[in-house]
């Protein structure tokens, strides 16, 4: 689609954090454009696996139809998902967009929920990285 292509070429020029392609890389990351599509689809669950702390300081707001919810996760655990992954995200088959403040956390998320099932998980890397794909959408 058009769309999708204008929004690639947005990305490959975005001004992201100096370390996002290391951490993008280590972590698993999703397209940005992946992750802005995920947004915009009602349905989608965005987990959240940062600390209680972070989460008050700053936390994603979602569009209607998007669920936010959160558990904390380690870089090596993510202890209430390993018990029961179906308490955060009903749906073993809905997108859920998985973020942190690094990706770390995010991809040990990613891959916890794989392993009970999950098929259609993103890491959508730190909370910065999705604010800039966010407001890299809105001036496309």
């Amino acid at each position: 689609s058009c769309a999708s292509s204008s929004l690639s070429q947005l990305f490959s020029k975005m001004p992201l954090a100096p370390d996002y392609e290391e951490r993008a890389k280590a972590n698993n990351f999703a397209a940005p454009e992946s992750i802005i599509a995920a947004l915009n689809n009602p349905g989608t669950v965005v987990l959240d696996v940062r600390t209680e702390e972070e989460i008050a300081e700053a936390k994603l707001e979602t569009p209607d139809g998007v669920e936010w919810t959160k558990t904390g996760c380690t870089r090596t655990e993510c202890p209430a998902l390993e018990i029961d992954a179906a308490q955060f995200v009903k749906d073993k088959d809905a997108t859920v967009v998985v973020y942190c403040a690094s990706g770390a956390r995010a991809n040990r998320a990613k891959i916890t929920l794989e392993s009970q099932g999950y098929t259609n998980v993103l890491n959508g890397g730190g909370l910065k990285d999705i604010l800039a794909y966010l407001e890299m959408s809105n001036e496309a």
